[in-house]
């Protein structure tokens, strides 16, 4: 799969800039055979969501290990919902002057995972309200929690 370039025209040099830190970050410290393609861009008036497809197949776990270890990310929490086939990951920066962004992985297919979505903020606050959003809405439709972050880390990182 050809490697693409995140091009964006959000009048938001803070965004434009975050996602291709990202991508270029990824191109570095991710292995080869796990290539991106941006498939879809949504801009939002402080947020972008780009979805990417994945130049192959991998498991959500394994995914999710690669992006804690070589791009230090953190898991908000890793679920399985009804009967074990569909999985869900999220994990996001620390917030800094490189980047804001929070990470959906999700699977309908026992693990296989083929795109996520990644969310770019311009302010913490709005990447906490994501945060904590996606913290609160995560028990009511869960049948099993695999890992989950105690609140108290996450506040640590934003305050």
């Amino acid at each position: 799969m050809e490697k693409c370039l995140v091009i964006t025209n959000s009048n938001d040099e803070f965004l434009d800039r975050s996602s291709s830190d990202f991508l270029n970050c990824w191109n570095v410290k991710m292995p080869k055979n796990v290539d991106l393609c941006q498939a879809e861009t949504l801009l939002n008036e402080d947020s972008e969501e780009i979805e990417f497809i994945l130049s192959t197949q991998i498991m959500i776990y394994d995914l999710t290990t690669l992006m804690v270890k070589e791009l230090g990310l953190h898991v908000l929490y890793e679920a399985c919902y009804s009967s074990g086939n569909n999985l869900k990951s999220v994990l996001y920066s620390t917030p800094s002057e490189k980047g804001m962004y929070v990470i959906v992985v999700s699977s309908s297919c026992y693990g296989v995972v083929n795109n996520f979505d990644i969310t770019f903020y311009n302010s913490v606050e709005m990447m906490y309200s994501r945060v904590k959003a996606e913290y609160d809405n995560m028990l009511p439709n869960i049948a099993s929690i695999i890992k989950r972050q105690k609140l108290g880390e996450i506040l640590s990182l934003f305050y």
